[in-house]
């Protein structure tokens, strides 16, 4: 089911900023916009103390979809609803059970 989820960019860059890392935030989630901006100076501000002199980093806020994966997830989901159709018709009972 895809929905929306907060998330931080946030980049390293080199000083001409020629070149970029990008860091890796996926684990990260955020209940509102709002609280990604109270946390972002605090994740900027850990990474600026391990990185090397004159190397910049940078980081925003935005909104992007969440779409979760439809496998494995869709597959439990689906024996979920068919077994608690099965219960609920119980033995012998000759209600169609659920596809």
């Amino acid at each position: 089911m895809d929905g929306i989820k907060v998330v931080a960019d946030i980049v390293r860059c080199a000083a001409d900023f020629l070149v970029c890392t990008h860091f890796d935030t996926d684990h990260l989630r955020f209940a509102d916009a709002e609280a990604c901006r109270r946390t972002l100076p605090t994740l900027i501000g850990e990474l600026e103390s391990v990185t090397t002199a004159g190397d910049v980093v940078m980081g925003r806020c935005r909104f992007q979809l969440d779409r979760t994966p439809t496998g494995a997830v869709y597959r439990t989901q689906r024996a979920e609803r068919i077994n608690a159709t099965d219960n609920a018709n119980g033995p012998g009972s000759t209600e169609p059970t659920a596809p």
